[in-house]
């Protein structure tokens, strides 16, 4: 039997197939087969590309050690493209993902420009996507954005992987393509570092169809808008909105400068039906928590509750804040559960708040709470809430 490669269709030549008319070629097995590609092995394809476009839906390609100097443009679904924990293999032109669904990322470096100054460049709709142990690097390149220009749609899963050195202000964005029809539906983002950057993370659902589940967990972000020069810089360094239920939990967020408009939110928020954020160390940011709310683009108050977090030292500039509770209209109205949190002082929080810890604004509900960083929740009558 005698395998040819045909563009992206393999040819199976066999002997069965053999009638008066001539040979008959069999389509290529509905088996998923396992690819590689290696700057030494013969055995395989020498880059990434050849690789891609010899693949079959459900294929596996492997990425051995060592740099590669192209751009890869994936536009077929259900593939697996995958390096080596150990030795981690090194693209440097980018990706341009077109159009694809069930694509699985996993154990790459990716750098470079794919087009447009993107690292990751989305055509039309991404879904279903999987990126795991993956790092993304910016290089420090001005105005370069991570992933940009598609949307996501579907479920959409980041984990363990490293963003860095992002200096275009989308540093992740889940629809700056736009596309009216096309969903999210389970968003988890968990245990990535996210440092050295000016751009933000943006989970973002659609008017009327808001994603089902958003889960942002045990990730660090560090040192976001440092140095700023002229970029414009990350608005804030997680923004979420139009979601049914939202739990952000065991997240570290700290150093999130003031970018050139005002805003450096360690959380941005809005739109959601059901909220929990809790187990959080927001601080040292220029700003907390804004959570946006009042209108028919913001929604109703959410439900759930803010509680058991570290928000302090987020003082760093005029405009600072620990949690801004902003009611933008009054065709929504309701009160925000904030109890239990630690908000830098013994007692309590400022703002709406009778103590001198990070500032309070809004309908919130913060008493009572903790009294020292990794004490539980103060005990016995609560204190009095500061009058406006």
């Amino acid at each position: 039997m005698t395998k040819t490669i045909i563009g992206k269709r393999f040819l199976i030549l066999t002997a069965i197939g053999v009638a008066v008319t001539g040979l008959f070629f069999a389509p290529h097995s509905a088996q998923a087969v396992n690819l590689c590609v290696s700057a030494t092995d013969v055995t395989c394809f020498t880059t990434v590309q050849g690789a891609v476009s010899a693949a079959f839906s459900g294929d596996t390609i492997t990425v051995h050690a060592g740099t590669y100097n192209e751009t890869v443009t994936i536009d077929l679904d259900y593939l697996t493209i995958k390096g080596k924990k150990k030795a981690i293999p090194v693209i440097t032109g980018g990706l341009v993902l077109d159009g694809v669904t069930g694509l699985v990322l996993k154990e790459l470096q990716v750098q470079g420009d794919a087009g447009s100054n993107r690292i990751v460049r989305m055509v039309g709709v991404i879904t279903d996507l999987k990126i795991d142990k993956c790092i993304f690097d910016g290089e420090e390149v001005v105005d370069r954005h991570g992933f940009a220009s598609g949307t996501f749609a579907g479920d959409l899963t980041v984990q363990k992987s490293e963003f860095k050195n992002i200096w275009g202000w989308a540093l992740f964005e889940s629809n700056s393509g736009g596309v009216p029809s096309e969903a999210l539906t389970n968003v988890n983002f968990s245990k990535n570092y996210i440092h050295d950057s000016k751009g933000a993370v943006a989970i973002r659902g659609l008017p009327g169809t808001p994603t089902t589940m958003v889960t942002v967990h045990d990730n660090v972000w560090e040192r976001i808008n440092d140095s700023l020069g002229s970029a414009t810089g990350a608005w804030a360094a997680i923004e979420v909105n139009r979601a049914m239920k939202v739990s952000i939990i065991g997240n570290d967020i700290s150093g999130v400068q003031e970018n050139s408009w005002g805003e450096g939110q360690a959380l941005q928020l809005w739109a959601i039906g059901d909220l929990n954020v809790h187990h959080n160390e927001l601080l040292d940011n220029h700003q907390g928590i804004w959570l946006v709310y009042g209108n028919s683009k913001f929604g109703p108050a959410p439900t759930g509750k803010i509680h058991s977090n570290s928000i302090a030292g987020n003082t760093l500039n005029a405009g600072s804040f620990g949690l801004n509770y902003q009611q933008v209209e009054s065709v929504y109205s309701g009160t925000v559960n904030a109890e239990c949190n630690w908000w830098g002082a013994a007692d309590g929080p400022s703002g709406d708040g009778p103590g001198s810890g990070d500032t309070v604004t809004g309908d919130v509900d913060f008493d009572p709470w903790a009294e020292k960083e990794s004490g539980g929740c103060g005990k016995g009558k609560k204190k009095k809430k500061k009058k406006k």
